[in-house]
Protein backbone atom coordinates (compact mmCIF):
# COMPACT_ATOMS: atom_id res chain seq x y z
CA UNK A 1 0.00 0.00 0.00
CA UNK A 2 1.58 3.10 -1.11
CA UNK A 3 2.17 5.74 1.59
CA UNK A 4 0.07 7.61 3.96
CA UNK A 5 -0.15 11.12 3.91
CA UNK A 6 -0.85 12.82 7.23
CA UNK A 7 -3.91 14.75 8.01
CA UNK A 8 -2.43 16.28 11.07
CA UNK A 9 -2.23 15.41 15.26
CA UNK A 10 -1.23 11.96 14.30
CA UNK A 11 -3.63 11.14 12.14
CA UNK A 12 -3.52 9.62 8.94
CA UNK A 13 -5.30 8.45 5.35
CA UNK A 14 -4.38 6.72 3.02
CA UNK A 15 -3.85 7.84 -0.99
CA UNK A 16 -4.84 5.12 -3.33
CA UNK A 17 -2.32 5.78 -6.00
CA UNK A 18 -0.43 7.53 -7.54
CA UNK A 19 -1.17 11.83 -6.66
CA UNK A 20 -1.45 14.54 -9.65
CA UNK A 21 -2.42 17.40 -7.80
CA UNK A 22 0.60 18.70 -5.03
CA UNK A 23 -1.37 18.12 -1.27
CA UNK A 24 -2.11 21.48 0.49
CA UNK A 25 0.07 21.80 3.99
CA UNK A 26 -1.04 19.76 6.47
CA UNK A 27 -4.02 21.25 9.04
CA UNK A 28 -2.54 23.92 11.91
CA UNK A 29 -4.83 23.61 14.76
CA UNK A 30 -4.48 27.36 16.23
CA UNK A 31 -5.34 27.61 20.04
CA UNK A 32 -7.88 30.69 21.25
CA UNK A 33 -7.26 33.03 23.96
CA UNK A 34 -9.16 35.35 26.03
CA UNK A 35 -10.67 38.24 24.47
CA UNK A 36 -9.28 41.87 24.60
CA UNK A 37 -11.84 43.33 22.62
CA UNK A 38 -13.92 42.12 25.89
CA UNK A 39 -11.58 43.30 28.60
CA UNK A 40 -12.54 46.01 30.42
CA UNK A 41 -10.25 48.54 32.07
CA UNK A 42 -10.84 46.96 35.16
CA UNK A 43 -9.08 43.85 33.84
CA UNK A 44 -4.82 43.19 32.46
CA UNK A 45 -4.48 40.78 30.06
CA UNK A 46 -0.95 39.49 29.56
CA UNK A 47 1.14 36.15 28.51
CA UNK A 48 -0.09 36.06 25.12
CA UNK A 49 -3.73 36.80 26.40
CA UNK A 50 -3.80 34.12 28.22
CA UNK A 51 -3.55 35.15 31.29
CA UNK A 52 -5.91 38.16 33.15
CA UNK A 53 -5.62 39.55 36.32
CA UNK A 54 -8.28 41.35 37.98
CA UNK A 55 -7.95 45.33 39.04
CA UNK A 56 -10.51 46.62 41.72
CA UNK A 57 -13.82 45.10 42.08
CA UNK A 58 -14.26 44.94 38.39
CA UNK A 59 -17.35 42.34 38.54
CA UNK A 60 -16.85 41.25 34.94
CA UNK A 61 -16.22 38.47 32.75
CA UNK A 62 -13.23 38.02 30.10
CA UNK A 63 -14.15 35.49 27.50
CA UNK A 64 -12.44 33.45 25.08
CA UNK A 65 -12.49 34.72 21.84
CA UNK A 66 -13.78 31.08 20.13
CA UNK A 67 -17.21 30.26 21.12
CA UNK A 68 -18.71 26.87 20.48
CA UNK A 69 -22.09 25.48 19.30
CA UNK A 70 -22.03 21.61 19.57
CA UNK A 71 -19.85 19.35 20.65
CA UNK A 72 -17.47 18.41 23.48
CA UNK A 73 -14.32 20.74 24.88
CA UNK A 74 -12.19 20.91 27.73
CA UNK A 75 -10.20 23.56 29.36
CA UNK A 76 -7.98 24.30 32.30
CA UNK A 77 -7.38 27.52 34.63
CA UNK A 78 -4.21 28.02 36.79
CA UNK A 79 -5.34 30.13 39.78
CA UNK A 80 -2.60 33.01 40.52
CA UNK A 81 -4.55 34.55 43.31
CA UNK A 82 -7.84 34.29 44.38
CA UNK A 83 -8.18 38.00 45.41
CA UNK A 84 -11.24 39.18 47.09
CA UNK A 85 -13.25 36.61 45.00
CA UNK A 86 -13.06 34.48 41.83
CA UNK A 87 -14.75 32.03 39.39
CA UNK A 88 -14.06 30.25 36.17
CA UNK A 89 -16.82 28.77 33.78
CA UNK A 90 -18.42 29.45 30.99
CA UNK A 91 -21.29 31.80 29.26
CA UNK A 92 -23.74 32.33 26.60
CA UNK A 93 -22.10 34.60 23.64
CA UNK A 94 -25.25 37.32 24.75
CA UNK A 95 -24.10 37.99 28.69
CA UNK A 96 -23.36 41.34 29.43
CA UNK A 97 -19.31 41.11 30.25
CA UNK A 98 -19.87 43.70 33.19
CA UNK A 99 -22.73 42.51 35.19
CA UNK A 100 -22.88 43.71 38.67
CA UNK A 101 -23.85 41.84 41.69
CA UNK A 102 -20.83 38.74 41.26
CA UNK A 103 -18.44 38.54 39.09
CA UNK A 104 -19.99 38.22 35.96
CA UNK A 105 -20.83 34.72 36.34
CA UNK A 106 -23.66 34.63 39.18
CA UNK A 107 -26.96 35.96 39.35
CA UNK A 108 -27.40 34.80 35.51
CA UNK A 109 -29.49 32.47 33.43
CA UNK A 110 -26.84 32.99 31.25
CA UNK A 111 -23.40 31.68 32.75
CA UNK A 112 -22.33 29.21 35.33
CA UNK A 113 -19.26 29.86 37.20
CA UNK A 114 -17.46 28.03 39.47
CA UNK A 115 -16.03 30.22 42.58
CA UNK A 116 -13.22 30.11 44.85
CA UNK A 117 -15.70 29.22 47.72
CA UNK A 118 -16.56 25.87 46.19
CA UNK A 119 -19.97 26.98 45.40
CA UNK A 120 -21.47 26.62 41.42
CA UNK A 121 -23.80 29.21 40.50
CA UNK A 122 -25.98 28.88 37.84
CA UNK A 123 -29.13 30.76 37.48
CA UNK A 124 -30.67 34.10 38.30
CA UNK A 125 -31.30 34.88 42.55
CA UNK A 126 -27.50 32.99 42.26
CA UNK A 127 -29.14 29.69 42.32
CA UNK A 128 -26.33 27.11 43.15
CA UNK A 129 -26.62 23.99 41.04
CA UNK A 130 -23.63 21.97 42.95
CA UNK A 131 -21.13 22.40 45.94
CA UNK A 132 -17.30 21.58 44.76
CA UNK A 133 -14.11 21.68 47.03
CA UNK A 134 -12.72 25.63 47.33
CA UNK A 135 -9.80 26.30 45.56
CA UNK A 136 -6.87 29.26 45.78
CA UNK A 137 -3.46 30.10 44.37
CA UNK A 138 -1.86 27.38 42.45
CA UNK A 139 -4.63 25.22 41.74
CA UNK A 140 -5.42 24.03 38.27
CA UNK A 141 -9.12 23.78 37.71
CA UNK A 142 -10.46 22.03 34.70
CA UNK A 143 -13.50 22.27 32.89
CA UNK A 144 -15.67 20.23 30.99
CA UNK A 145 -18.51 21.23 28.30
CA UNK A 146 -20.74 19.06 26.59
CA UNK A 147 -23.15 20.77 24.26
CA UNK A 148 -23.92 17.44 22.65
CA UNK A 149 -27.05 18.71 23.01
CA UNK A 150 -29.06 21.79 24.19
CA UNK A 151 -28.05 23.56 26.59
CA UNK A 152 -25.93 21.04 27.23
CA UNK A 153 -23.98 19.98 30.73
CA UNK A 154 -20.66 21.47 32.79
CA UNK A 155 -18.63 19.58 34.90
CA UNK A 156 -15.43 20.27 36.84
CA UNK A 157 -11.93 19.04 38.38
CA UNK A 158 -9.68 20.40 40.78
CA UNK A 159 -5.85 19.37 40.50
CA UNK A 160 -6.13 16.35 38.53
CA UNK A 161 -9.00 14.56 40.69
CA UNK A 162 -12.24 13.20 39.57
CA UNK A 163 -14.61 15.29 37.71
CA UNK A 164 -17.79 16.30 39.34
CA UNK A 165 -21.29 15.38 38.47
CA UNK A 166 -22.61 16.54 34.78
CA UNK A 167 -24.71 19.64 35.64
CA UNK A 168 -26.86 20.86 32.96
CA UNK A 169 -27.07 24.32 32.32
CA UNK A 170 -30.07 26.88 32.71
CA UNK A 171 -32.33 26.60 29.15
CA UNK A 172 -31.56 30.03 28.52
CA UNK A 173 -28.03 29.28 27.39
CA UNK A 174 -28.63 28.56 24.24
CA UNK A 175 -26.29 30.40 21.99
CA UNK A 176 -22.94 30.36 21.27
CA UNK A 177 -21.20 29.51 24.19
CA UNK A 178 -17.58 31.27 25.83
CA UNK A 179 -15.00 29.96 28.41
CA UNK A 180 -13.44 32.11 30.70
CA UNK A 181 -13.11 34.41 34.46
CA UNK A 182 -14.74 36.24 36.20
CA UNK A 183 -13.80 38.63 38.89
CA UNK A 184 -15.94 39.58 42.22
CA UNK A 185 -13.15 42.05 43.74
CA UNK A 186 -9.48 43.03 43.17
CA UNK A 187 -6.59 40.86 43.19
CA UNK A 188 -7.74 37.95 41.64
CA UNK A 189 -5.67 36.60 38.48
CA UNK A 190 -6.00 33.23 36.39
CA UNK A 191 -3.99 31.64 33.09
CA UNK A 192 -5.91 29.53 30.52
CA UNK A 193 -4.93 25.89 28.75
CA UNK A 194 -7.22 25.88 26.07
CA UNK A 195 -5.89 22.62 24.71
CA UNK A 196 -4.49 20.95 28.01
CA UNK A 197 -2.85 17.54 26.91
CA UNK A 198 -4.99 14.03 28.88
CA UNK A 199 -8.28 15.97 27.87
CA UNK A 200 -11.15 13.61 28.05
CA UNK A 201 -11.98 10.84 25.45
CA UNK A 202 -13.91 12.51 22.81
CA UNK A 203 -12.99 15.71 23.71
CA UNK A 204 -11.40 18.65 21.99
CA UNK A 205 -9.42 21.57 23.16
CA UNK A 206 -10.56 25.06 22.02
CA UNK A 207 -8.58 25.59 18.63
CA UNK A 208 -9.71 26.79 15.71
CA UNK A 209 -8.54 24.06 13.10
CA UNK A 210 -7.75 24.14 9.36
CA UNK A 211 -11.14 25.51 7.57
CA UNK A 212 -12.20 22.38 5.59
CA UNK A 213 -15.75 22.26 3.44
CA UNK A 214 -18.07 19.02 3.70
CA UNK A 215 -20.68 18.05 1.30
CA UNK A 216 -23.23 15.65 2.65
CA UNK A 217 -25.07 13.21 0.17
CA UNK A 218 -28.44 11.00 0.92
CA UNK A 219 -31.06 9.11 -1.44
CA UNK A 220 -31.04 6.21 -3.85
CA UNK A 221 -28.91 5.29 -6.90
CA UNK A 222 -28.63 8.38 -8.46
CA UNK A 223 -27.07 9.94 -5.77
CA UNK A 224 -24.40 7.22 -5.57
CA UNK A 225 -24.32 7.17 -9.42
CA UNK A 226 -25.14 4.12 -12.01
CA UNK A 227 -24.27 5.65 -15.26
CA UNK A 228 -22.60 2.90 -17.49
CA UNK A 229 -20.17 5.57 -18.65
CA UNK A 230 -17.54 5.28 -15.11
CA UNK A 231 -14.76 7.05 -16.75
CA UNK A 232 -12.65 9.48 -14.47
CA UNK A 233 -10.05 11.71 -16.97
CA UNK A 234 -8.57 13.75 -14.02
CA UNK A 235 -5.87 14.03 -12.28
CA UNK A 236 -6.32 11.96 -8.12
CA UNK A 237 -6.58 15.31 -6.16
CA UNK A 238 -5.60 14.39 -2.63
CA UNK A 239 -6.98 17.54 -1.06
CA UNK A 240 -10.31 15.97 -1.61
CA UNK A 241 -11.09 13.04 0.55
CA UNK A 242 -14.22 10.96 1.42
CA UNK A 243 -15.17 8.98 3.91
CA UNK A 244 -15.04 5.02 3.75
CA UNK A 245 -16.50 4.73 7.48
CA UNK A 246 -13.47 4.42 9.36
CA UNK A 247 -11.13 6.46 8.04
CA UNK A 248 -10.59 9.55 5.38
CA UNK A 249 -9.08 8.59 2.48
CA UNK A 250 -8.10 10.71 -0.55
CA UNK A 251 -11.23 10.24 -3.44
CA UNK A 252 -10.06 8.19 -6.36
CA UNK A 253 -13.12 7.85 -8.42
CA UNK A 254 -13.43 3.69 -9.65
CA UNK A 255 -11.84 2.90 -6.29
CA UNK A 256 -13.24 5.04 -3.67
CA UNK A 257 -16.11 7.75 -3.78
CA UNK A 258 -17.79 6.93 -0.42
CA UNK A 259 -20.82 4.41 0.62
CA UNK A 260 -23.73 2.29 -0.94
CA UNK A 261 -25.87 0.79 1.31
CA UNK A 262 -23.67 -0.23 3.91
CA UNK A 263 -20.52 -0.87 1.35
CA UNK A 264 -17.91 1.12 -0.08
CA UNK A 265 -18.09 2.03 -3.52
CA UNK A 266 -16.02 3.43 -6.17
CA UNK A 267 -19.23 5.34 -8.56
CA UNK A 268 -19.18 9.02 -8.38
CA UNK A 269 -21.91 11.04 -8.87
CA UNK A 270 -22.62 14.91 -9.35
CA UNK A 271 -21.16 15.81 -5.61
CA UNK A 272 -17.68 14.16 -6.67
CA UNK A 273 -17.71 16.38 -10.12
CA UNK A 274 -18.84 19.40 -7.83
CA UNK A 275 -16.13 18.89 -5.77
CA UNK A 276 -14.14 19.22 -8.86
CA UNK A 277 -15.29 22.08 -10.03
CA UNK A 278 -15.17 23.53 -6.35
CA UNK A 279 -11.32 23.13 -6.36
CA UNK A 280 -10.77 24.24 -10.20
CA UNK A 281 -11.94 27.83 -8.76
CA UNK A 282 -10.42 28.21 -5.37
CA UNK A 283 -7.11 25.90 -5.16
CA UNK A 284 -6.57 26.63 -1.95
CA UNK A 285 -10.33 24.22 -1.02
CA UNK A 286 -10.10 21.77 1.05
CA UNK A 287 -13.27 19.13 0.74
CA UNK A 288 -14.66 16.66 2.35
CA UNK A 289 -17.11 13.77 0.98
CA UNK A 290 -19.43 12.23 3.69
CA UNK A 291 -21.70 9.90 1.03
CA UNK A 292 -24.40 8.21 2.75
CA UNK A 293 -26.71 6.88 -0.35
CA UNK A 294 -28.71 3.54 -0.63
CA UNK A 295 -29.31 2.17 -3.86
CA UNK A 296 -33.30 1.18 -4.31
CA UNK A 297 -34.01 2.59 -0.93
CA UNK A 298 -37.47 4.22 -0.33
CA UNK A 299 -38.40 7.24 1.95
CA UNK A 300 -41.63 6.05 2.76
CA UNK A 301 -41.95 3.51 5.83
CA UNK A 302 -41.79 -0.44 4.64
CA UNK A 303 -42.87 -1.98 7.59
CA UNK A 304 -41.02 -5.36 6.46
CA UNK A 305 -37.19 -5.03 7.35
CA UNK A 306 -36.23 -3.20 4.43
CA UNK A 307 -34.48 -0.35 5.73
CA UNK A 308 -36.11 3.08 4.67
CA UNK A 309 -35.62 6.37 5.34
CA UNK A 310 -38.42 7.32 8.00
CA UNK A 311 -38.36 4.48 10.61
CA UNK A 312 -36.24 4.61 13.53
CA UNK A 313 -33.04 2.56 13.63
CA UNK A 314 -32.68 2.68 9.85
CA UNK A 315 -31.05 4.89 7.09
CA UNK A 316 -31.69 8.12 8.89
CA UNK A 317 -29.79 7.12 12.68
CA UNK A 318 -26.85 5.09 11.02
CA UNK A 319 -26.29 8.02 8.65
CA UNK A 320 -26.54 10.17 11.34
CA UNK A 321 -23.55 8.09 13.36
CA UNK A 322 -21.84 8.22 9.80
CA UNK A 323 -21.55 12.10 9.76
CA UNK A 324 -21.04 12.27 13.60
CA UNK A 325 -17.62 9.77 13.38
CA UNK A 326 -16.86 11.34 10.15
CA UNK A 327 -17.02 15.13 11.69
CA UNK A 328 -15.55 13.92 14.90
CA UNK A 329 -12.22 12.29 12.48
CA UNK A 330 -12.29 15.75 11.16
CA UNK A 331 -11.69 17.58 14.33
CA UNK A 332 -9.65 15.59 15.85
CA UNK A 333 -7.22 15.34 12.98
CA UNK A 334 -6.62 19.22 13.29
CA UNK A 335 -9.89 20.72 10.66
CA UNK A 336 -12.61 22.69 11.64
CA UNK A 337 -15.18 21.16 9.02
CA UNK A 338 -18.22 23.17 8.09
CA UNK A 339 -21.22 21.36 5.76
CA UNK A 340 -21.59 23.84 2.94
CA UNK A 341 -24.00 21.40 1.27
CA UNK A 342 -26.35 18.00 1.67
CA UNK A 343 -27.60 16.62 -1.60
CA UNK A 344 -30.85 14.54 -1.08
CA UNK A 345 -31.20 12.95 -5.17
CA UNK A 346 -33.86 10.05 -4.46
CA UNK A 347 -37.95 9.78 -4.66
CA UNK A 348 -37.83 7.05 -7.78
CA UNK A 349 -38.65 4.11 -5.42
CA UNK A 350 -41.61 5.63 -4.00
CA UNK A 351 -42.68 6.51 -7.09
CA UNK A 352 -43.79 3.35 -7.76
CA UNK A 353 -46.70 3.04 -5.18
CA UNK A 354 -49.37 4.78 -4.77
CA UNK A 355 -49.13 5.44 -0.96
CA UNK A 356 -45.57 6.25 -0.72
CA UNK A 357 -46.02 9.08 -3.86
CA UNK A 358 -49.01 10.27 -1.82
CA UNK A 359 -47.40 10.65 1.21
CA UNK A 360 -43.65 11.83 0.00
CA UNK A 361 -44.50 15.03 0.86
CA UNK A 362 -45.13 14.47 4.23
CA UNK A 363 -42.51 11.73 4.48
CA UNK A 364 -40.03 14.18 2.98
CA UNK A 365 -40.85 17.53 5.37
CA UNK A 366 -40.22 15.19 8.92
CA UNK A 367 -36.87 14.33 7.02
CA UNK A 368 -35.76 17.70 6.56
CA UNK A 369 -37.11 18.58 9.74
CA UNK A 370 -34.60 15.74 11.68
CA UNK A 371 -31.72 16.92 8.93
CA UNK A 372 -32.25 20.45 11.01
CA UNK A 373 -32.62 19.11 14.34
CA UNK A 374 -29.96 16.74 14.89
CA UNK A 375 -27.41 17.93 17.14
CA UNK A 376 -24.14 17.58 17.62
CA UNK A 377 -21.97 17.50 14.09
CA UNK A 378 -24.98 15.56 12.15
CA UNK A 379 -27.10 18.74 12.57
CA UNK A 380 -27.77 20.25 9.05
CA UNK A 381 -26.93 24.03 10.00
CA UNK A 382 -30.25 26.34 9.32
CA UNK A 383 -27.91 28.34 7.20
CA UNK A 384 -26.78 25.22 5.07
CA UNK A 385 -28.71 25.07 2.09
CA UNK A 386 -30.19 21.52 1.01
CA UNK A 387 -30.61 20.52 -2.82
CA UNK A 388 -33.13 18.86 -3.36
CA UNK A 389 -32.95 17.03 -7.14
CA UNK A 390 -36.86 16.85 -8.71
CA UNK A 391 -37.49 13.27 -9.40
CA UNK A 392 -37.36 13.35 -13.33
CA UNK A 393 -40.49 13.42 -15.73
CA UNK A 394 -38.77 11.11 -17.56
CA UNK A 395 -39.47 8.60 -14.60
CA UNK A 396 -42.04 6.31 -14.25
CA UNK A 397 -46.07 6.57 -14.27
CA UNK A 398 -47.53 10.43 -14.40
CA UNK A 399 -49.83 9.86 -11.58
CA UNK A 400 -47.40 8.50 -8.87
CA UNK A 401 -44.34 10.44 -10.16
CA UNK A 402 -46.32 13.79 -9.98
CA UNK A 403 -47.19 13.09 -6.78
CA UNK A 404 -43.44 12.83 -5.73
CA UNK A 405 -42.67 16.03 -7.31
CA UNK A 406 -45.37 17.79 -5.66
CA UNK A 407 -44.37 16.91 -2.51
CA UNK A 408 -40.28 17.88 -3.53
CA UNK A 409 -41.96 21.10 -4.32
CA UNK A 410 -43.53 21.52 -1.54
CA UNK A 411 -41.08 21.07 1.14
CA UNK A 412 -38.57 23.36 -0.87
CA UNK A 413 -41.12 26.00 -1.20
CA UNK A 414 -41.67 25.94 2.74
CA UNK A 415 -37.97 25.86 3.09
CA UNK A 416 -38.39 23.41 6.57
CA UNK A 417 -35.94 25.06 8.81
CA UNK A 418 -33.79 26.08 6.32
CA UNK A 419 -33.01 26.98 2.42
CA UNK A 420 -34.41 23.68 0.27
CA UNK A 421 -33.53 24.20 -3.47
CA UNK A 422 -35.81 22.19 -5.88
CA UNK A 423 -33.23 21.74 -8.73
CA UNK A 424 -34.09 20.79 -12.24
CA UNK A 425 -33.68 17.45 -13.52
CA UNK A 426 -35.91 16.88 -16.23
CA UNK A 427 -33.59 17.83 -19.01
CA UNK A 428 -31.00 15.69 -18.04
CA UNK A 429 -30.65 12.39 -19.81
CA UNK A 430 -31.03 9.20 -18.67
CA UNK A 431 -29.69 5.44 -19.18
CA UNK A 432 -32.21 2.90 -21.39
CA UNK A 433 -33.49 2.02 -18.27
CA UNK A 434 -35.01 5.49 -18.10
CA UNK A 435 -33.79 5.62 -14.49
CA UNK A 436 -30.06 6.84 -13.96
CA UNK A 437 -28.56 9.99 -15.19
CA UNK A 438 -26.13 9.66 -17.95
CA UNK A 439 -22.46 10.47 -17.64
CA UNK A 440 -22.78 14.12 -18.26
CA UNK A 441 -26.23 14.75 -16.61
CA UNK A 442 -23.87 14.38 -13.49
CA UNK A 443 -21.93 17.12 -14.99
CA UNK A 444 -24.12 19.20 -15.71
CA UNK A 445 -26.08 19.04 -12.26
CA UNK A 446 -22.85 19.66 -10.55
CA UNK A 447 -23.10 22.94 -12.10
CA UNK A 448 -26.23 23.60 -10.83
CA UNK A 449 -24.98 22.57 -7.08
CA UNK A 450 -22.37 24.85 -7.55
CA UNK A 451 -24.90 27.78 -7.95
CA UNK A 452 -27.29 26.52 -4.77
CA UNK A 453 -23.93 26.78 -2.82
CA UNK A 454 -23.36 30.30 -4.24
CA UNK A 455 -27.44 30.93 -4.02
CA UNK A 456 -27.30 31.98 -7.16
CA UNK A 457 -29.94 28.71 -8.49
CA UNK A 458 -32.77 30.05 -10.24
CA UNK A 459 -35.41 26.99 -9.62
CA UNK A 460 -38.06 25.58 -11.26
CA UNK A 461 -41.69 27.10 -10.80
CA UNK A 462 -43.76 24.58 -12.38
CA UNK A 463 -45.96 22.69 -10.64
CA UNK A 464 -45.85 18.91 -11.43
Amino acid sequence: MSPAIGLGLGMAFTDLGTVGIAPLPPPVPVGTTLDPAGATANNVLSNGNLTVSGASNPQAFVRSIKSITSGKYECAFTIGAVGSGMSVGCADTTLSLSVPGGSGLANSTLAVGYFNTGVVYCGSGFTNIDTLASYTTGDVIRLRIDRSTSPGTVCFSKNGGAFSTPRTMNAAMTHALHVGVGHQGGGASATVDFDPTGKGSGYSGWTDGTPIDVIVTAGQSNAVAQQLDQSWPYPVNPNIITWNGSAWVTMRPGTITGYDFGATTGKWAADVELSRQLFAVTPTKRIAHIRYPASGSQLAPTGDGTFDWSEANELFANGGFFVRDAMAALRAAGYNPTIILLWWQQGETDATASTPATNYGTNFATLVAGFRNQSGDWKIPAACPIAVGRLSSQFGSATNRNLVRAGQKSVCDADVGGPQWLVECDDLALENDQTHFVRVSHITLAGRLKQVIAGTYTQPTNTP
